[in-house]
């Protein structure tokens, strides 16, 4: 894709933005996946953080996942494409990266211990340096520990010291992504306001004891449909995906905080209720217009069986269909809460984790109905 898009995007230009997201439409040369990749140094670095955290760079990634395994059609994605550039035209940002591994090449001793050190000090940059030797030296435990040192903080931080970086860990620190570097001085920004400990290099984190009750756990999650109940569901389902990630050798995920965190939340019987009973037999919808004329906000209970009908039947064009949905509502107040609480949700709904389809469907009317009283 030409830069022209970026350029725009770093005027802060929206009618620029508006003009050349719309000549897309008639070419092929382009993709969600190359359009985020270019904005990436801008949306890791976004510093007004309207919502408290890195929240775009977490909704970019996670919609550049769906391109990536081929969920979105091109019509699609190039609704995205525009909502992500106009999204990015808004913000602010520290022109700030890293495109160097300097300390990479000296000899360091214990990387780990000095990085956990300067963090608890709040030396973000004596931090990084030895971020990069620590990544030189064992990029996994780098990782691993990265995300433990995010998991200390989820209560302090609603969650957003875990799931809005994993994506980045796991699509780009993990990945080898040209921004990298970049990424990771960005979590460790992140990192240093929050205190640190060396015993999170020796603590007994993983599995509660016995199994995890993911089931019943998703459930808890997805019972409320306020700001800190989508977290909840949020941040499991991206501790999922951590158990699962490649670069996690030994399965090793601190749900005994999650479950802390969450505490002894009420189920909503009403939603599992609804959730249980939910049936649906009328005809599917062929087209996306169909699909569009036959799902209604503003009548979200009748909806959702057509909803849950078609993810289970036809999951891929439900998804491309619904993210394209949700782009129709777009507007200067958009809240990335939106599509990383649909995300997360669908992908439950898909997933092998969760076995109750009945907790699946829950976490779904959850986003959705997050999303209704955002935008109706």
């Amino acid at each position: 894709m030409s830069s022209q898009l970026k350029e725009a995007v770093i005027r802060k230009d929206e009618n620029a933005v508006e003009r050349i997201a719309s000549s897309l439409k008639k070419k092929d040369n382009w993709s969600l996946i190359n359009i985020i990749d270019e904005l990436l140094p801008l949306l890791l670095m976004e510093s007004n953080l309207r919502y408290g955290s890195f929240h775009r760079v977490k909704m970019g990634l996670f919609l550049r996942s769906l391109a990536v395994e081929g969920y979105l059609s091109k019509a699609t994605q190039w609704r995205l494409a525009r909502l992500i550039a106009l999204e990015a035209a808004r913000c602010d940002w520290l022109d700030i990266r890293s495109d160097g591994t300097g300390s990479s090449k000296q000899n360091i001793s214990s990387p780990a211990e000095r990085m956990i050190e300067e963090l608890d000090k709040g030396n973000s940059h004596n931090a990084f340096y030895y971020a990069t030797a620590f990544m030189a030296e064992d990029p996994e435990r780098l990782m691993q520990v990265l995300l433990n040192l995010g998991a200390n903080a989820i209560p302090r931080s609603l969650g957003h010291s875990l799931s809005c970086f994993f994506p980045v860990v796991r699509d780009v620190i993990s990945a080898g992504h040209p921004q990298c570097n970049t990424a990771l001085l960005s979590y460790i920004m992140f990192l240093s306001r929050y205190s640190a400990s060396k015993d999170v290099l020796d603590r007994g984190y993983g599995r509660v004891e016995g199994d995890m009750d993911y089931d019943g756990f998703l459930k808890l999650c997805a019972s409320g449909t306020g700001i800190v109940d989508i977290h909840h569901t949020i941040t499991f389902f991206v501790s999922t995906e951590w158990e699962r990630s490649a670069f996690n050798i030994d399965g090793s995920v601190p749900y005994r905080l999650l479950l802390d965190w969450v505490g002894d939340k009420n189920l909503d019987k009403e939603r599992e209720q609804r959730s249980d009973e939910a049936k649906y037999s009328g005809k599917l919808p062929d087209t996306y217009e169909e699909f569009a004329n036959q799902f209604s906000l503003e009548a979200l209970d009748g909806s959702t069986p057509l909803l849950y009908n078609m993810l289970e039947k036809r999951p891929g064009k439900t998804i491309d269909w619904l993210f394209r949905l949700y782009s129709s509502y777009y507007n200067h107040g958009w809240d990335p809460h939106y599509y990383t609480s649909l995300y997360s949700a669908t992908n439950l709904y898909m997933g092998d984790k969760v076995r109750d389809i009945v907790a699946c469907r829950m976490a779904l009317e959850q986003a959705l109905k997050y999303f209704a009283g955002g935008i109706t």
